[in-house]
């Protein structure tokens, strides 16, 4: 694996989870990787394709994989955990609307179904260390060093 990323999950019975899982570029300029659990070897991973990605704006769209499953809104690429989900990541804990918008257009135009996608509210979510809302949600993984 070559980054290990940190997970803060709230779960619905107000018990809190972190994970921290791994990743191994598989191809760079494709923005293909495989990420699971570091313990694990990267065979057992799933793949993450980076869809989209603007550092400036401060966006990136992933999703688990190749689209496959055909909707009347789009394509999908599955359930479950491993080859499936669709997301839109941004910078910033307080959605910025024409920031999603735009990341929506250029996942609409690659073919997504974007009925798959949930709106999360992440504004009260805690962050690491209770950072403020200037806090970095792209910049949240750091590379492996051995």
């Amino acid at each position: 694996f070559d980054i290990q990323g940190h997970d803060h999950i709230d779960m619905p019975d107000g018990s809190k989870k972190d994970l921290y899982p791994c990743a191994k570029v598989i191809d760079e300029s494709r923005g293909q990787w495989l990420v699971g659990e570091c313990f694990l070897p990267s065979i057992m991973s799933g793949p993450y394709w980076v869809l989209a990605y603007d550092e400036e704006a401060g966006y990136a769209a992933v999703s688990g994989g190749a689209p496959s499953i055909s909707f009347p809104g789009g394509c999908r690429v599955g359930t479950g955990h491993i080859k499936s989900g669709l997301w839109i990541f941004t910078r910033k804990p307080k959605r910025n609307e024409k920031i999603v918008n735009k990341v929506r257009s250029i996942l609409k135009a690659k073919g997504f179904d974007l009925s798959a996608l949930e709106d999360v509210d992440q504004t009260h979510c805690p962050t690491t260390t209770d950072v403020d809302e200037n806090y970095d949600l792209l910049n949240s993984i750091r590379p492996i060093t051995t």
